[in-house]
């Protein structure tokens, strides 16, 4: 670091004080915050600092409180030039400057993540008063950092060989966050779902081993919270707690990637499904909750969509679980939820193509054409016209004409043949040659094979 520049600060200071006030921090801070970005001096300051400390092995509030407070000066100080200066973008020099604080901070990062995330209770505990203000938003700008360095291709194609536990250390965190409802967890979620979702997963390490480090019980802890807010019946809903538990569920246990556990979604998925059937009553009597109430409906189809994918059973379990009459409430509410519409349409579109094409199977075209039997359709007479409704319109149209036909010609009395061949390669009602088709959708009559009275509906 260039030394007029550090020249530039009195030693009383920055590198004469060991003991660090909070008038001194608010000093700091406003070094860090002044408009417009000093860039040298926060690169400067941030320099005195890491050079004047090492990571320590535990947390002794009596120790290192004031210690965490400078680091937490520095962390921001950096977080502001990445994310605000338009010079770490422009500026070849800059950008090399300011990447080199990245393998300092890091672990820095990690140590906040354990002993102010993981350890949520304790810190909160042993730390004095006058400086939780300050240490509040300490593990925020250290995610927040993190995602935006890992999120530059330099930092990431290294990032297996420079810090290979770094994924564990904020998955972990994530977790408690959840768990203790720490303000974090919402920027937790956002860079783990980025890493998660990545096309080049590989750069971010072995993403198996850290999830295969999450224990059992501790997803299983989250889906009893689900279940619980079911059961409970709170009013008000805790909102913000039921949103936090279920995106962290989905994303750990979600069918769009390999680390999906089938223990957990044959429990999830009528647990989803009722929570989503208790959200509905408690809108019904509670409708100027509706906007805080979109996000849970948004969640909980893109969870479903893909999870119903596993397994007819489990649409079974949706369908039972009143999942038709959900979408019929949907339908006709849907536009007082204030929704990302296209987002939450590629959902809403997967679950229809579902249960309009799995009613081929009879075990999920029984309990199909009882759950039509329930919904009032009458919203479909009101279309106004938007893309939206005219979309669910459709859907609804094809999903009815399905159960309708296959229902029709269902296999009612003994020895009586399909007339219909259930195969979704050829068009409904019309039959096929079997020696073209999956023998599991041909018409019995046409195997040859006698009908057994335990498979009629």
């Amino acid at each position: 670091m260039n030394r007029r520049l550090r020249r530039r600060y009195p030693a009383s200071t920055v590198a004469g004080r060991t003991a660090t006030g909070l008038s001194e921090i608010k000093d700091l801070m406003d070094i860090i915050l002044e408009t417009p970005i000093n860039i040298p001096r926060i690169m400067s300051l941030v320099d005195i600092y890491l050079s004047q400390f090492s990571i320590p092995a535990t947390f002794d509030r009596v120790t290192h409180s004031p210690m965490l407070l400078k680091i937490h000066v520095c962390i921001r100080g950096i977080y502001r030039i990445v994310l605000h200066s338009p010079s770490f973008r422009t500026d070849s020099d800059v950008h090399r400057q300011v990447m080199t604080f990245w393998p300092r901070l890091a672990p820095w990062c990690m140590y906040i993540m354990h002993y102010m995330v993981v350890e949520y209770a304790d810190f909160v505990n042993s730390v004095a008063p006058d400086h939780l203000d300050y240490f509040a938003n300490t593990p925020t700008y250290a995610v927040q950092y993190m995602y935006e360095m890992v999120s530059l291709d330099e930092v990431k194609r290294t990032l297996a060989i420079s810090f290979p536990g770094l994924l564990i250390n904020m998955t972990n965190a994530w977790i408690v966050a959840v768990e203790e409802h720490v303000p974090v967890c919402n920027y937790l979620y956002i860079s783990i779902r980025k890493w998660l979702q990545d096309d080049d997963q590989s750069a971010y390490g072995d993403i198996s081993r850290a999830i295969n480090t999450i224990p059992m019980p501790r997803l299983m802890g989250c889906l009893l919270r689900i279940i619980s807010y079911v059961q409970e019946r709170l009013v008000p809903l805790p909102w913000d707690m039921l949103r936090n538990n279920m995106v962290m569920f989905f994303l750990l246990c979600s069918e769009n990637h390999q680390f999906r556990l089938n223990s957990l979604l044959k429990h999830s998925v009528p647990w989803i499904c009722r929570l989503i059937t208790y959200v509905r009553h408690y809108l019904d009597k509670y409708p100027e909750e509706m906007e805080r109430a979109a996000q849970h409906f948004t969640v909980s189809f893109a969870y479903l969509a893909p999870a119903l994918e596993g397994a007819p059973e489990w649409i079974i379990q949706a369908v039972e679980n009143r999942l038709i009459v959900s979408l019929a409430w949907y339908s006709n509410n849907g536009h007082r939820l204030s929704l990302p519409q296209d987002l939450n349409m590629l959902a809403v579109r997967r679950l229809f193509e579902l249960l309009t094409t799995n009613t081929i199977w009879r075990s999920v075209l029984r309990p199909t054409f009882r759950s039509l039997r329930q919904v009032d359709f009458s919203f479909l007479d009101n279309d106004p016209g938007d893309r939206n409704t005219s979309f669910l319109v459709e859907k609804w149209k094809l999903l009815r004409g399905a159960v309708d036909i296959r229902w029709k010609f269902r296999c009612i009395f003994r020895q009586e043949a399909y007339d219909v061949c259930m195969n979704t390669e050829t068009e409904m009602g019309e039959c096929c040659d079997v020696r073209v088709v999956d023998q599991n959708f041909a018409p019995r009559h046409a195997k040859g094979i006698q009908t057994p009275i335990e498979d009629f509906v």
